[in-house]
């Protein structure tokens, strides 16, 4: 079983007005990011979270008509208003998927992508916000889904909210190549705090339980 990851002290996010307000990217990140969402979605809203996009993603235009989009963090649907997340009532149990990881603050899911098209494919969409060399949308039939989701800390037990939504990473069903990793992402507010590299870990652990070898999809990309 993997080891739980220890949490870095670095914080990420700031608060504005009881959201977290997430940082953007940096360095080589930072040249290519924020200047490529003119006239798309530069926020999105989803739980506690209000982010900055990095990068432009396929939303249906009428879609992109505002700065901001919100998005329900159980279904991951996509909205243009604020009222309509509030009104909005998901049908699909959460968590979905099969449990195949679980610790004290995390949990991981398989989410097939041919069982929960439309719920993988706006994970998709959402993901590209953050990833710039994303390129698989809607065609996700032949790919597994592992997400992750953090649980509420001791202080926060008794609200509603059960799970929040960190990432996720991708795998294909059945890789010429033995790709154990196709995508991953971990959402800009948890980052530093040793989720991406437990994704990585899980990974590696699942394929060894499938008896096989493999390991990340290449090329890697600039954000490694």
């Amino acid at each position: 079983m993997v080891k739980r990851i220890a949490k870095s002290s670095d914080s990420e996010t700031k608060h504005e007005g009881g959201l977290q307000l997430a940082s953007e990217p940096t360095g080589t990140a930072a040249a290519t990011a924020v200047s490529a969402v003119a006239k798309e979605v530069q926020r999105i809203i989803i739980g506690n979270y209000s982010i900055a996009a990095w990068y432009a993603s396929p939303y249906p235009t009428e879609y992109k008509q505002g700065p901001d989009l919100y998005i329900c963090e159980h279904c991951l649907k996509y909205m243009r208003y604020r009222r309509s997340l509030l009104t909005h009532k998901c049908e699909d149990p959460f968590p979905r998927g099969r449990l195949v990881y679980e610790d004290a603050a995390a949990a991981l899911y398989e989410v097939d992508g041919k069982e929960h098209t439309l719920f993988c494919q706006n994970l998709c969409l959402m993901s590209k916000l953050f990833l710039d060399q994303k390129t698989i949308y809607y065609d996700i039939a032949s790919f597994l889904f592992y997400i992750l989701l953090v649980k509420p800390t001791a202080g926060n037990k008794g609200q509603q909210q059960q799970f929040s939504f960190a990432g996720y990473f991708s795998k294909e069903k059945a890789s010429v190549d033995r790709n154990n990793l196709a995508c991953i992402l971990v959402l800009p507010p948890f980052r530093g705090q040793g989720y991406g590299q437990l994704l990585i870990e899980l990974s590696y652990e699942l394929t060894k339980m499938e008896g096989t070898t493999g390991g990340p999809e290449q090329p890697l990309s600039s954000q490694g």
